[in-house]
């Protein structure tokens, strides 16, 4: 059977739009937002605002954070657009299937200072997620100064954020950050 032009056109157009339907459906990132409260014993109670588009595929999302110890991550609270509060659910079991997240969240713990705080992804769409959670000791003190180091957004992270904001504010209004009181590097 010889093909002809028109064909081989609307069999390149038909792949080129299977194609970008597939690219589009991934989870996007649009926006992400992260606050970080530092208290004067040094924890942190960071919240994180996600603004996504959902597909239909996966049944979580999460946020790893790795290299913590000896700080450790507690009081994980997920809200969504509707500010419905996800339950609790404590040690979060991956292999749960998507109706058993949705409306869930809770942290898996895998060991030497990793952590992945996780919840249900729920129906796709346009969705905002907000998680706030508290790593202690995340200001430690050194010799010469007390310092912050962290990793806020993995590079490893997926889907990448198209764009990302970190905020560092102090939760006693006595704390202030300025370039001559604090050396960011």
């Amino acid at each position: 059977m010889k093909k002809t032009k028109g064909t081989i056109r609307i069999t390149l157009s038909l792949l080129l739009l299977a194609l970008s339907t597939m690219i589009y459906a991934q989870p996007r990132l649009h926006d992400l937002d992260i606050r970080v409260e530092l208290s004067k014993n040094g924890d942190a109670r960071i919240t994180e605002t996600r603004q996504m588009t959902i597909d239909d595929n996966g049944t979580e999302c999460y946020i790893g954070l790795n290299n913590m110890s000896p700080s450790t991550v507690k009081d994980l609270t997920v809200s969504d657009e509707s500010k419905r509060q996800y339950e609790n659910i404590g040690a979060w079991k991956v292999g749960r299937s998507k109706k058993e997240k949705t409306g869930r969240c809770g942290i898996v713990e895998k060991g030497d200072g990793y952590y992945e705080l996780c919840w249900g992804i729920g129906d796709s769409g346009q969705r905002t997620y907000v998680t706030s959670y508290t790593i202690t000791g995340l200001v430690r003190g050194y010799p010469d100064a007390d310092a912050l180091r962290h990793t806020f957004l993995d590079e490893g992270v997926s889907p990448k954020p198209e764009h990302a904001r970190v905020t560092i504010m102090g939760a006693d209004t006595t704390l202030v950050f300025t370039p001559d009181t604090c050396g960011v590097q």
